[in-house]
């Protein structure tokens, strides 16, 4: 990019200024000469600030997904969505399987995304699924060094989408970052959108064209809009401890409650949550 549009427009703090100032400007009468000409700088300025997500988000050289999975039943009928971006090139994708799991569309939509992908550029990820990113950041490894089988001796579920996505990651540079689900993010919340409308078979408009008519925020997710790390998790009070038996959930106030369900159970998970969002978000990533 080159260095004539990092100033003066660079801050979203003086960009928003300027919008409210220019705004003010418009809402009363002038001569339509000058007011054409104000309402063209309005636009330049929206133009700008999409250029700027590059800069903000350290972009310009690396690419950027959003994805998402859903389905209407565990299994039922499910589909998947991504937005990727690189450089100034924004493309939508998005599919569906008539019957299905929540987990197996995460998986999907970011192995499709990753297929338009290049090997030679760095790549950021953002997902709302625990499951996918546990699950290529650590679990795979032990998988295929026991032959696909767990630690109880079953075959690993969803094996053919992790050895699909463990081809695709291995030339390539990932950084996964976890957000989320619905917790108002434009970008998270556009491929919920492509996900569940292709779930439920339904027509859906992509975009693919410039980030500069994109209409979808793809800058950085707040501190809000991340999901606590394990070290967030450790220095925080419990909301609820969660476990998961034999399919079924429970949550507990206590923690010796929730060791009690667990102790000696094959296969049992649990979990501690510090807030019902992270609560329900922990649920949902356990495919549930």
């Amino acid at each position: 990019m080159k260095k004539i549009f990092t100033a003066p427009f660079k801050t979203a703090k003086f960009s928003k200024w300027l919008h409210k100032l220019i705004c003010c400007y418009l809402c009363y009468p002038k001569p339509h000469a000058s007011r054409g000409v104000f309402i063209l700088i309005f636009f330049e300025i929206n133009r700008l600030d999409k250029v700027f997500v590059l800069e903000s988000l350290n972009m310009n050289n690396k690419i950027l997904i959003y994805t998402d999975g859903s389905s209407r039943g565990n299994p039922g009928p499910g589909g998947w969505g991504a937005i990727i971006l690189k450089g100034h090139d924004v493309e939508e994708i998005g599919g569906r399987d008539g019957k299905t799991t929540n987990n197996r569309m995460e998986l999907s939509a970011v192995i499709n995304a990753l297929s338009k992908t290049p090997n030679d550029h760095e790549t950021r990820i953002f997902t709302d699924s625990e499951y996918l990113i546990n699950g290529i950041t650590k679990w795979v490894f032990g998988w295929n060094s026991k032959g696909w089988k767990t630690a109880s001796g079953g075959d690993v579920l969803n094996k053919d989408l992790w050895q699909k996505l463990m081809k695709l990651t291995k030339d390539k540079e990932i950084e996964w970052r976890k957000v989320k689900g619905h917790a108002g993010h434009p970008a998270n919340e556009r491929v919920d959108a492509i996900a569940t409308s292709m779930a439920d078979n339904e027509d859906f408009n992509f975009f693919r064209g410039s980030i500069k008519d994109y209409p979808v925020d793809l800058s950085q997710p707040s501190q809000e809009q991340i999901s606590p790390t394990q070290e967030m998790r450790k220095g925080s009070k419990a909301y609820s401890y969660i476990s998961l038996v034999d399919g079924e959930v429970r949550t507990h106030q206590t923690w010796a409650d929730c060791k009690e369900r667990v102790d000696g159970k094959s296969g049992a998970r649990f979990r501690k949550a510090i807030s019902k969002e992270d609560q329900d978000e922990i649920i949902k990533s356990w495919g549930l």
